[in-house]
C-alpha cells in the first residue's frame, strides 16, 4: 500500500485539507471550527481511503499570530541583568518616547513582574560579575506569587556565554518543574538587546498556548497514528516536540506553505519576477519571488493589526526569527463593513468561521465583503466549497441595502463599493512589497491564490499596472498544497561582530563548520531526519559606522583561499544596489547565519502541479447570471464556467467556478489554459 499524504491549512474562516493516495489528489475545505476541527479532517481522511497508512501529517496554523493580535497569551514572568529592568518599555529607542498621543502595544511584561538578576557578562563573553544564585532564587519565589505561567530569561551578552542563564534555568527547574521557562540563549542567541528580550518573552508567552493547541489537535487526530508537522515561517517544516520549544518559529505559518507552492510554480513557468498573492477569510498577503526564490528577512514586527487607514494603532513586538517577507493587511472575505460617520469602512475585524458571513446562515449580522461579492453575482448564490456551505444571497442583499440606506447608495452600488474599499486595502500590501522597497509592480506577474485571491486579483492588478496574473490549479487550497513541498529546516546563528580585513577565510570556514554540526545536533534532538542534508550559509555585513545590516549568501562554491575578498566585492556591489553607493572603512561581520535543510518523502511539485491539475472540475456547459462590475459596466449578464479548455484565450467578463475557488475575469481580461493546468489572466489592449 502506497503512503497517504494529508496537509491542512487552518485560516480564520475556513481550514484547507489535501489528500494524496492512491494516486489521486483530494482537495475540501471546512468551516475553521477548532473544538472540532481536526475530527473534521480525520473524517476526511476516512472519507478518501478506509485504512489509510499516513507518512506525515503537514499543518499550517495562525494560532501563534492570533495569540498575539488577539491578547490571549500566557502570563509571563522576565529575569533580566541588574539595570536592564525597562528594555521591553524603552524598545529599540527609536520610537516616539515623547509623544503622549503615540499608540504602541503594551508590553508583554509589564515592569512589575520584570525582576532583576546580580550578574554580568562582557561584550566578549568573559564574567565580570559571577551569578548570585540565592538571588536567583528569591527572583523565583517572587515570580511564583506574581502567578506567572511561563518565565523569559534574558541576561545581558548570554548569546556569547550562555553559562549564567543555563544555571538560571537549571534553578527554575529545580524549584518550579511545571513552569514553563525559556531561556534567550536557546531561542535566539543573538546580538541586539531589546530584539533578543523581546523575542524571548514573545515565545515564552506562546509556549503555554500552542502547546495547549497542538494536544488538543493531536488528540483529536490521534486515530491516524501518525506525527503531525508544523510549518514554519521560513518555508520549513519542524516537528511538533519543536514547534512547543519555539513557537515563534511558526508566527507566519499559515502564509508561508502558499508562498512556498507559488515559488515552486514561478519556477517551473519560468517566471522571474513574480508577485505571490494570497487572500483568505481574514487578512490578505503579498511576497516577492525572484528566479523562484522568496524573499526573506531574519526579523520584524509582529502583532500589529493593520487598518483600512494604512496605519495601526498597535506597534507590535520586535522579534529576531527567520521568516518569509511577507506584508499582511487586515482585510478577506470575513472583513466586517460598516458606516463610519457616513464613510464606508472595512476591516481589519472579520467574522471569522463562527458566526462567519451573513449569507453563510450561522448567525452573522454585519455585512462582509463575502456577502459583498455574493450579492455582486461573482459568487454562486446558492452553495460554495463543494456544496458544503448553503448561501442565502436574499439575507446578503437585506443587510447590504440596509448599510447603503445609511449611507445614501443603493445596493448595488454599496456592495460594489465594500469590494473596492478592500480591494485598496489589499493593494496596499502589493505596495509594500514592491513601489515601498523601490519595485516596480509592473515589472512582476501576480500569482493569485487562496480563498478569494483569484476572485479580487483582476481588479486589484489593473489598480497597480500589473497586466498577467497567474491562477495554479486548485487555488482555494494552494497553501495546504504547497505544505506538501517543505523540507525539514533548522536555522542556526552566530554573533560576533569581527572586521572582514583583520578575520581569515579560514576562520570563517571554522564557524560556519561549528553552525553545520551545531544544526545536525539540533534537528536530531528534535527528531527530523537528516536524509540528503544540505547548507546554505549567509554572513550579516555593515560598515563600522552604520547600526544596520545587509545580508549575503555565501555560497559553498566560493573559493576558500579567495572567500574574503569574494564577501567584501559582493557586499559593495549589495551595498551600491541596496543604497546607491559604496561605502568606506572597515567592513564588519556581525552574524554568521546557517539554514540546514532535510529532505521529506513527499511528491514533487511537478507530480503535485499534474494531479491538481486532474482533479478539477470537469468542464460543463455553460451558464450565467447577472453580474454587477461598477458604474463603468453596470450589469452584464455573464457566462459562468467550471473550467476553460486548453485553446485560444476567453474574454471577459466570465467567471469560473471551482469546488475551491471562484475565479472573475472583469472585462477588458482574458483568460487560457496551459499545459501545466494553470489559468492566466491577461489585460487586453485597449
Amino acid at each position: 500500500m502506497t503512503k497517504t499524504h494529508v496537509a491542512f491549512d487552518i485560516g480564520g474562516t475556513f481550514t484547507d485539507v489535501v489528500t494524496i493516495a492512491n494516486g489521486r489528489l483530494g482537495a475540501r475545505k471546512v468551516l475553521s471550527l477548532l473544538d472540532q476541527v481536526g475530527s473534521d479532517i480525520v473524517s476526511i481522511v476516512y472519507e478518501t481511503e478506509a485504512r489509510p497508512d499516513i507518512d506525515s501529517i503537514m499543518h499550517a496554523t495562525t494560532i501563534c499570530s492570533n495569540a498575539l493580535i488577539e491578547n490571549k497569551t500566557a502570563r509571563v514572568g522576565l529575569l533580566t541583568t541588574e539595570g536592564f529592568r525597562d528594555t521591553l518599555e524603552l524598545r529599540a529607542q527609536r520610537g516616539p518616547l515623547d509623544d503622549s498621543g503615540a499608540w504602541r502595544t503594551a508590553v508583554l511584561v509589564p515592569r512589575d513582574r520584570v525582576l532583576e538578576l546580580r550578574e554580568r557578562v562582557y561584550a566578549d563573553g568573559s564574567v565580570a560579575i559571577a551569578l548570585d544564585e540565592e538571588q536567583v532564587r528569591d527572583a523565583v519565589r517572587r515570580s511564583l506569587e506574581l502567578k506567572v505561567d511561563a518565565l523569559a530569561v534574558c541576561l545581558l551578552n548570554s548569546f556569547q556565554n550562555a553559562s549564567h542563564e543555563l544555571r538560571v534555568g537549571e534553578i527554575i527547574r529545580e524549584m518550579a518543574p511545571d513552569l514553563t521557562v525559556c531561556l534567550s540563549s536557546a531561542v535566539q542567541p543573538e546580538i541586539r538587546e531589546y530584539e533578543r528580550t523581546s523575542t524571548t518573552v514573545v515565545n515564552a508567552a506562546l509556549m503555554p498556548p500552542v502547546a495547549h493547541y497542538l494536544d488538543r489537535l493531536e488528540g483529536q487526530m490521534a486515530s491516524l497514528d501518525a506525527p503531525i508537522v508544523i510549518m514554519q515561517s521560513n518555508g520549513g517544516i519542524t516537528t511538533s516536540e519543536a514547534a512547543r520549544r519555539r513557537p515563534i518559529l511558526s508566527l507566519e505559518s499559515g502564509p508561508a506553505g502558499g508562498v512556498l507552492a507559488a515559488a515552486r510554480l514561478a519556477r517551473t513557468m519560468n517566471i522571474d519576477r513574480a508577485l505571490a498573492f494570497d487572500m483568505g477569510g481574514t487578512t490578505a498577503k503579498a511576497c516577492i519571488i525572484v528566479d523562484g526564490q522568496p524573499l526573506e528577512r531574519v526579523g520584524g514586527v509582529v502583532g500589529a493589526a493593520s487598518t483600512a487607514g494604512g496605519q495601526t494603532r498597535e506597534s507590535g513586538y520586535s522579534i529576531q526569527a527567520p521568516m518569509i517577507d511577507l506584508v499582511e493587511v487586515g482585510a478577506g472575505g470575513g472583513s466586517i463593513a460598516r458606516n463610519d460617520l457616513g464613510v464606508l469602512r472595512v476591516g481589519p475585524h472579520s467574522a471569522g468561521a463562527d458566526p462567519g458571513p451573513i449569507c453563510y446562515s450561522r448567525g452573522g449580522v454585519d455585512p462582509t465583503v463575502t456577502d459583498a461579492n455574493v450579492a455582486l453575482g461573482y459568487v454562486n448564490p446558492t452553495t460554495i466549497a463543494g456544496g458544503k456551505i448553503h448561501i442565502d444571497r436574499l439575507a446578503a442583499v437585506r443587510a447590504l441595502t440596509e448599510l447603503g440606506a445609511e449611507l445614501e447608495m443603493d445596493m448595488l452600488r454599496t456592495a460594489y463599493g465594500v469590494v473596492s474599499v478592500a480591494n485598496s486595502v489589499m493593494m496596499r500590501a502589493l505596495r509594500g512589497v514592491t513601489s515601498e522597497r523601490g519595485h516596480d509592480p509592473r515589472e512582476f506577474t501576480m500569482i493569485a491564490f487562496g480563498g478569494g485571491g483569484a476572485m479580487h486579483a483582476c481588479a486589484i492588478a489593473e489598480a497597480v499596472g500589473i497586466t498577467t496574473i497567474v491562477v495554479p490549479p486548485l487555488p482555494g487550497v494552494f497553501s495546504a498544497i504547497g505544505l506538501l513541498l517543505a523540507d525539514y529546516r533548522i536555522d542556526v546563528v552566530h554573533s560576533s561582530a569581527r572586521s572582514l580585513e583583520h578575520t581569515s577565510s579560514q576562520e570563517i570556514l571554522r564557524v560556519f563548520e561549528d553552525l553545520a554540526r551545531s544544526a545536525e545536533a539540533e534537528m536530531i534532538e528534535c527528531g527530523m531526519p537528516v536524509t540528503g542534508l544540505r547548507f546554505e550559509r549567509r554572513i550579516d555585513l555593515r560598515f563600522s559606522y552604520q547600526a544596520e545590516e545587509l545580508s549575503l549568501d555565501v555560497p559553498e562554491a566560493w573559493d576558500a583561499d579567495l572567500l574574503i575578498k569574494r564577501i567584501g566585492e559582493e557586499f559593495d556591489a549589495l551595498h551600491e544596489r541596496q543604497y546607491g553607493y559604496v561605502g568606506t572603512g572597515d567592513k564588519i561581520a556581525v552574524n554568521f547565519r546557517l539554514r540546514a535543510f532535510a529532505r521529506t518523502s513527499g511528491p514533487s511539485f511537478e507530480d503535485l502541479a499534474a494531479l491538481a491539475a486532474n482533479a478539477q472540475p470537469t468542464a460543463s456547459a455553460p451558464r450565467s447570471r447577472s453580474m454587477y462590475f461598477g458604474p463603468e459596466f453596470g450589469e452584464v449578464v455573464t457566462p459562468v464556467l467550471r473550467d476553460v479548455a486548453t485553446g485560444p484565450p476567453t474574454d471577459g467578463p466570465v467567471v469560473i467556478e471551482g469546488d475551491d475557488a471562484t475565479i472573475v475575469v472583469l472585462p477588458q481580461w482574458n483568460i487560457r489554459r496551459t499545459s501545466l493546468g494553470a489559468l492566466v489572466l491577461e489585460r487586453m489592449t485597449q
